[in-house]
């Protein structure tokens, strides 16, 4: 008689109240887990109970990942906190505002309501959202032939009871449409509608032309820069695995 043993779960809470990025994420690690470990292990992501405002002050991504992953509790009976912090990195912008690389950390907080109002006219009592940002990028590119950018993730598994930390990074080679007539699709967030993928081997040529933000459903967890820092992250969570006990990374035995 064959006696089925479930494989032991590692919880990992998720310092994130962002449901797009969430969800990417679980589709992400689920596809990677399922081609690592097998039925080896089994993962669950948990959004964080207790997700306070953090102050992302770090001077890299990496630096406000570290930040937020020891910021958040572990869930209880989580054994791992889980961030991420992602932006966007314009080449040919560089130095603009003072930011080297540009937007970089400051992706979500560089377009101010002055320099809204000086490049979009936007008056600046108005709140700033998403597509203002999309739409200065452009802006601020009207005149530039090297169309050049990235999407960086620098991501962090913090294990609370050891101290121990996985840091990985992924980066997605990306283009950026010439105007606003170009910037197209629903699915995405964020300046998914303003990139375009660069050829890369991990995307196949008919994704070639498409924004980020038109990608089928699926493929962005597949060939993203989380996908990419996913998939480093689990080559060094494996190796930690090996070098300790089940019983000493708060597994049941």
């Amino acid at each position: 008689m064959t006696i089925h043993v479930d494989p032991p779960t590692i919880t990992i809470t998720v310092a994130t109240g962002n449901a797009h990025k969430l969800a990417e994420l679980k589709a992400s690690l689920t596809q990677k887990v399922n081609d690592r470990f097998k039925n080896r292990l089994t993962f669950a992501l948990e959004s964080a109970h207790k997700l306070s405002e953090v102050d992302e002050s770090g001077e890299t991504f990496l630096d406000n990942a570290i930040i937020k992953a020891q910021s958040t509790p572990a869930n209880e009976g989580s054994d791992w906190v889980l961030a991420e912090d992602t932006g966007l990195i314009v080449d040919a912008l560089a130095g603009l505002e003072g930011l080297h690389p540009f937007p970089g950390v400051r992706s979500q907080r560089w377009l101010t309501p002055a320099l809204r109002q000086k490049l979009l006219g936007v008056e600046p009592t108005e709140a700033i959202v998403q597509a203002h940002r999309n739409a200065a990028i452009l802006k601020l590119m009207e005149n530039i032939e090297h169309r050049a950018a990235s999407f960086v993730t620098a991501l962090v598994l913090y294990h609370p009871a050891s101290g121990h930390i996985i840091q990985t990074e992924g980066r997605w080679p990306l283009t950026v449409v010439r105007s606003m007539a170009e910037a197209m699709g629903e699915g995405g967030f964020g300046y998914d509608p303003i990139v375009c993928p660069c050829q890369t081997p991990l995307a196949r040529p008919v994704y070639q032309g498409l924004t980020v933000a038109q990608l089928p459903g699926g493929v962005k967890t597949l060939i993203s820069h989380r996908a990419l820092a996913f998939e480093k992250g689990l080559e060094k969570l494996e190796a930690f695995l090996a070098e300790k006990s089940i019983k000493d990374i708060g597994l049941p035995g």
